[in-house]
């Protein structure tokens, strides 16, 4: 009398049958890869920068603090003069004060510093003694009494 083996099979393979866990395992390594491609390519978009930002503004007790605003998207430099900005012109000297209300004053806070002039992304601008190139986009701080001076065009700060 002859014996049968009662084997179970999947995809017509028994399943002691080492063909199918090779391509059982095969296909669990190629959809452990796509998922872990899909979530390395989601964490490094999200890491991109979305555009420089610069800040919206709060104020209390008379000094500027920062919230935010896009200043450059993916066509470039984008300066639009929203409520709050502060238009300097070029070789006017201004004083950060508390208040900062009055002609050539402004109020001591964050500040992020936009060229005005069309197609120019650098700028000089002395703080105080000293004179230095920005790049549009540019944080800058003005502390109580310090002047700011615009020197090669004028400038907003934001």
């Amino acid at each position: 009398m002859i014996q049968t083996l009662n084997y179970r099979t999947f995809m017509g393979f028994r399943l002691n049958d080492p063909v199918l866990w090779i391509i059982i395992s095969a296909i669990a390594l190629v959809v452990i890869t796509i998922v872990l491609t899909a979530i390395l390519v989601a964490r490094a978009n999200h890491r991109k920068p979305r555009g420089k930002r610069a800040a919206k503004v709060k104020v209390r007790g008379g000094v500027r603090y920062s919230k935010s605003n896009i200043i450059e998207d993916g066509a470039g430099i984008q300066v639009t003069h929203n409520q709050g900005d502060i238009s300097l012109a070029r070789g006017q000297t201004y004083t950060a004060r508390k208040g900062g209300k009055k002609d050539n004053t402004l109020m001591p806070g964050k500040y992020t510093l936009l060229t005005s002039a069309k197609g120019e992304e650098k700028v000089n601008v002395r703080i105080g003694r000293l004179m230095r190139e920005y790049t549009h986009g540019d944080g800058i701080v003005l502390p109580e009494g310090e002047t700011i001076t615009p020197t090669s065009h004028s400038i907003v700060l934001r």
